[in-house]
């Protein structure tokens, strides 16, 4: 797996989140995987150490601060999506404010087929970006999206080439939207996280309890023993 969470890579993330935190003369950020690879989702290895319903809810309570931390950030936020960003890699790239994905990339909510469920955020924010039924689709079905697909569905919002243009294309991109000074485009942001109806602190305790449920389970376990591939829709 390319670029999977381990442990030490969740606490320089939130250490990176801290910073941009801190950031008072920033207008945007893009966010972006090494090697041209987004990122794969949580680190098996990591997710065996943790496999009991408690130590999951930690793990899972860590990350939704993290990505609210992120979500709310005064910073216009682009993820940068090239390869593949499956599971936890997804819900890294829907608590930004846009999504850019390259020509051969893809996105999936693949917790279904791993017969566990969201647990960073992604559920409440995938209902507000595409709305509930085709969130519901999405979730369900596990389905990993090619570029094309995301983008026609609303959950990508620019395609920019393969290879090493991506970042300037995507810096192109956001630059649409950070063209007026830092307050200006930190207080257009803050209106935006201001009016929103998700309700964060609701949200990440319901899918916290809903967590609990699967995580560690006896088909979860199965699940993660197996060798699973993730077909994209092309």
């Amino acid at each position: 797996m390319k670029n999977a969470l381990s442990g030490s890579m969740l606490v320089a993330f939130s250490d990176a989140i801290s910073e941009l935190e801190s950031w008072s003369t920033g207008r945007g950020v893009i966010v972006y995987g090494a090697g041209h690879t987004f990122c794969s989702g949580g680190d098996l290895n990591m997710a065996k150490q943790v496999l009991n319903p408690t130590d999951g809810e930690r793990m899972s309570r860590f990350m939704q601060n993290i990505l609210n931390r992120l979500y709310q950030l005064p910073l216009i936020t682009v993820a940068l999506i090239e390869g593949r960003a499956l599971g936890g890699g997804a819900e890294i790239a829907c608590a930004c404010d846009f999504r850019s994905m390259s020509t051969s990339a893809a996105i999936g909510f693949v917790q279904t087929k791993l017969s566990v469920s969201p647990a960073w955020g992604a559920g409440a924010r995938l209902v507000e970006i595409l709305g509930r039924t085709k969130a519901l689709q999405i979730l369900a079905s596990g389905i990993v999206l090619a570029t094309k697909d995301a983008l026609k569905i609303g959950l990508a919002d620019v395609a920019v080439p393969d290879g090493n243009f991506a970042v300037k294309e995507t810096l192109t991109f956001l630059g649409t939207f950070t063209a007026g000074t830092t307050k200006a485009t930190q207080a257009a942001k803050k209106v935006v996280v201001n009016a929103s109806p998700l309700d964060l602190e609701k949200a990440a305790k319901g899918e916290n309890e809903i967590f609990k449920t699967v995580w560690g389970s006896p088909e979860h376990l199965q699940a993660l023993d197996k060798a699973i591939k993730f077909t994209t829709t092309r």
